[in-house]
C-alpha cells in the first residue's frame, strides 16, 4: 500500500490522490497531524516537494536526531534537514525524487 503525506488542505490532498490514481498507484493520504503513523515507517519510494527555504523550522530543537547522519542541518535553513530526513525514511534500495524550488 501506499501512502501520502500532506499539510494542505483537503482539495490539494484529494487532486494529489487523483493525480497518483490516474498513474495507478494507489494509495492512502493522511495529513501531517498524523506524523505518529508514518514514524517507524520506511519507504521504497518518496516524491516530495517540500517547503523549501524555511528560516523558522525549529532546527534548535533538534540537535540528537537520530536523522542527522551526515551531520545536523543549520538552525536557520531547513533545505538540508529535508533532504535527511527523507533519505533516513528510505527503506534498503529505495528511492526519493524531490522538488528543489
Amino acid at each position: 500500500m501506499e501512502f501520502g503525506q500532506t499539510s494542505k488542505t483537503y482539495s490539494l490532498n484529494k487532486s494529489t490522490y487523483i493525480n497518483l490514481r490516474w498513474i495507478g498507484i494507489i494509495g492512502q493520504f493522511i495529513t501531517i497531524n498524523s506524523v505518529k503513523f508514518i514514524f517507524g515507517f520506511e519507504f521504497d519510494y518518496i516524491i516530495a516537494n517540500p517547503p523549501f527555504n524555511i528560516s523558522d523550522w525549529g532546527g534548535e530543537k533538534y540537535d540528537d536526531d537520530p536523522r542527522w547522519v551526515y551531520g545536523r542541518p543549520p538552525v536557520r535553513n531547513a533545505n538540508y534537514a529535508w533532504l535527511q530526513h527523507m533519505l533516513w525514511k528510505l527503506g534498503p534500495g529505495g528511492q526519493a525524487g524531490v522538488v528543489l524550488a
